[in-house]
């Protein structure tokens, strides 16, 4: 058991903070306590040597949850990702990415679509541009778009569901198609779609979120990256239980690996290897 002082300080515009300045709580009531409070709304403060004591009981992937990253304008919100916001503003992805002021998203993140709900992002105001051109004539201007990519794979019992129909509900526009020879399905699709409706064959739609995806450091990244392969590792809320260390002794095992359960950077790197991202 651990005991720690906490201290949460209130940022602007958030509400109905419990009052916890200095209050101590062991480790089993200090996660149901972080739990569910929206990171956005609170800093968290404690000495170095409690946040040592935390990374020591709950493992380093726990402590690091309660950590978001990078400066900026912008506060990453549930569902958004680096593709959605850039076309919000008025930017390709890659101009923000590559911001200076954006090194430490970059760097922490890796992966510009996969951000952690609270992170801190930098959009500057649009800069314009002029074109010289010459009167009495027509000229056209193209807009460059900048469409994502919806990439996925369906196996079944380690077999490639080739060539199976499906129907694709994207927000409300409806598209059929068939999956490829290695049960791949491929479809561009606008930046800041939300919401897709998937129908395999026969089988009953289930609902792809997009932009929910937390980053592979965190327990939820690891139990949506487990759920997503077909684990099953119960609820996606960012706490390791039963359900989850059985789901990841089984995706061990299905990688050749010794089903210990653990969750750790060995783990991270074969999840982020099967899963893609």
């Amino acid at each position: 058991m651990v005991n720690v002082p906490v201290h949460l300080n209130e940022r602007p515009g958030s509400k109905n903070l419990p009052n916890t300045c200095g209050e101590e709580r062991d480790g089993a009531s200090a996660i149901k306590f972080f739990q569910g409070l929206n990171p956005p709304g609170y800093r968290a403060r404690m000495a170095k040597v409690a946040w040592h004591k935390i990374c020591r009981t709950f493992g380093e992937v726990r402590a690091m949850e309660m950590e978001c990253v990078g400066q900026g304008n912008y506060q990453i919100k549930p569902g958004d990702c680096l593709i959605s916001i850039a076309a919000e503003y008025g930017f390709f992805w890659e101009t923000l990415w590559n911001l200076p002021e954006n090194a430490q998203l970059k760097r922490v993140r890796k992966d510009p679509n996969v951000l952690l709900s609270g992170d801190l992002l930098t959009v500057p105001e649009r800069r314009h541009k002029d074109e010289s051109c010459a009167v009495d004539a027509r000229h056209s201007f193209v807009r460059r778009g900048t469409p994502a990519k919806l990439i996925m794979h369906f196996v079944e019992d380690g077999e490639p569901l080739a060539g199976e129909e499906y129907v694709l509900d994207i927000d409300g526009e409806i598209r059929t198609g068939q999956l490829d020879g290695n049960g791949g399905l491929r479809e561009v699709i606008k930046p800041n779609a939300r919401r897709i409706l998937l129908t395999l064959g026969d089988d009953e739609p289930f609902e792809i979120a997009l932009g929910t995806l937390d980053p592979v450091t965190t327990i939820s990244g690891i139990q949506g990256r487990l759920r997503n392969l077909g684990f099953a590792p119960g609820a996606i809320d960012g706490v390791p239980g039963p359900k989850t260390k059985y789901a990841v002794q089984l995706f061990q095992e299905s990688q050749g690996l010794e089903p210990t359960g653990a969750i750790d950077g060995a783990l991270q790197e074969s999840l982020l290897k099967a899963h893609g991202s």
